[in-house]
């Protein structure tokens, strides 16, 4: 019932006023690996205090209030948290859809916290080898031990692999995979300022969005939206993460924002650290006009922010956008019942 108010809520959302119907919430700043393509410099940044629990479970109030019903949390590693399992029951109580991004290591350790969840999302970049060369000797298979954990407690399982020059020759592993254990797979970009360095070349990031549509067509669970991955397969130039020319129209700011693990709030995560938009922090001046500063950027289109675009893709009334959240949904019914995950 949630989900399906949720679909009616995004389709609607383009006749009403702006309201941050998703919201991104960094919970940390901490993280226990130090992956190359992470966005947010998080190693600098972990003498940095963290917001105290009281801070977040007003917030997750603030939003309610202000419409949201769904809330994506992440970090830096949002399971490091002590606390973390009283803010999600607090957004569980405001009858919201939760979701996490996690690196998957502390999933075993932390079951009880993650059974609270709707969506859990592990970091998969690749096979073992493409995987362990990010994160760590070893990290592979326990975030593979995670999913099998996750699954044998009901918990519905994506993965996100971002696509770099390491972890597109192992596309096809994550997805064989993802078929075989039952989880649906979402693929981004790399979008942090300086991504250069581990894009792979135009020719073999076109091929493979080409070949991810190809593989969706021939039944694998693909997250991403044809839609959104021709948007992807298009971009014209990918050392330049976004633009300031209308390309698909985005609601990032609008009915969508993000909110860092030190206040400060953003149209969306591309945006963070860009020195195209001043946030401002909802500690400071409250949330609600926090939010409305988000309207005032000069992105208007962007190559990475894959499940953002989806959402962008829904909110301009694409019925196949519509139609693959609806798709989704029935696949991860179907995956619930492949609890096993097999050597």
């Amino acid at each position: 019932m949630d989900k399906a108010l949720f679909a009616k809520d995004l389709i609607f959302s383009r006749f009403f006023k702006p309201r941050p119907l998703v919201v991104h919430i960094n919970i940390t700043n901490k993280c226990n690996l130090k992956c190359a393509h992470c966005y947010g410099s998080y190693p600098e940044k972990q003498m940095e205090r963290e917001l105290p629990t009281e801070k977040w479970l007003n917030l997750v109030d603030e939003l309610a209030k202000c419409g949201t019903k769904r809330i994506d949390v992440a970090g830096g590693e949002p399971l490091l948290r002590k606390d973390i399992g009283e803010i999600l029951d607090r957004m569980k109580k405001r009858r919201m859809i939760v979701t996490m991004n996690t690196n998957g290591q502390f999933i075993k350790d932390k079951i009880d916290v993650v059974k609270k969840l709707n969506t859990i999302c592990v970091s998969i970049d690749g096979d073992e080898k493409s995987h362990d060369e990010v994160k760590g000797e070893g990290a592979y298979r326990k975030s593979m031990e995670g999913i099998k954990i996750a699954k044998q407690n009901g918990l519905t399982v994506h993965t996100n692999t971002v696509l770099t020059k390491n972890s597109i020759p192992a596309v096809p592993h994550v997805l064989e995979s993802a078929r075989k254990y039952g989880w649906i797979a979402e693929f981004s970009l790399p979008f942090f300022h300086g991504a250069n360095a581990i894009l792979a070349p135009e020719e073999d990031i076109r091929r493979i969005l080409n070949e991810l549509i190809d593989y969706k067509k021939g039944g694998y669970p693909v997250s991403l939206s044809y839609d959104s991955l021709r948007h992807m397969a298009s971009w014209p130039d990918y050392a330049k993460n976004y633009s300031t020319e209308v390309r698909l129209p985005c609601y990032a700011g609008k009915n969508i924002c993000l909110i860092d693990y030190n206040g400060f709030v953003y149209p969306c995560a591309q945006l963070t650290g860009n020195p195209i938009f001043s946030p401002l922090n909802f500690l400071e001046v409250g949330f609600e006009k926090a939010f409305e500063n988000t309207q005032n950027h000069e992105c208007k289109s962007c190559y990475s922010c894959s499940a953002f675009n989806d959402y962008n893709i829904i909110f301009n009334g694409s019925f196949r956008a519509m139609f693959n959240y609806a798709r989704n949904y029935f696949i991860e019914k179907k995956f619930k019942k492949m609890t096993g995950l097999k050597e």
